[in-house]
């Protein structure tokens, strides 16, 4: 690990490995969603997608003891950082 902060660092094996399992559910829902496009001038088959969400407004099932959606440091600090 210490080798890996210097500069010039070769990757080595580690000879490690790992698994991940996960379990999840899906629910279907309506949203006030923003999306704002530009398309490309040199390239007009590529584009520039903005997207802004509104899951941080409301109340819902409590979380560690909160029920209130507190989403300002992903939503309204990253839609003002387009800005």
């Amino acid at each position: 690990m210490e080798q890996a902060k210097k500069p010039g660092f070769k990757a080595v094996p580690m000879n490690v490995s790992t698994s991940v399992k996960l379990k999840n559910s899906f629910r279907e829902s309506k949203s006030n969603n923003v999306i704002g496009t530009i398309k490309g001038t040199k390239r007009p088959d590529e584009t520039i997608i903005y997207t802004a969400h509104w899951d941080h407004l409301g109340i819902g099932e409590a979380s560690n003891g909160d029920s209130i959606f507190n989403g300002a440091i992903d939503n309204a600090t990253g839609v003002a950082a387009l800005f």
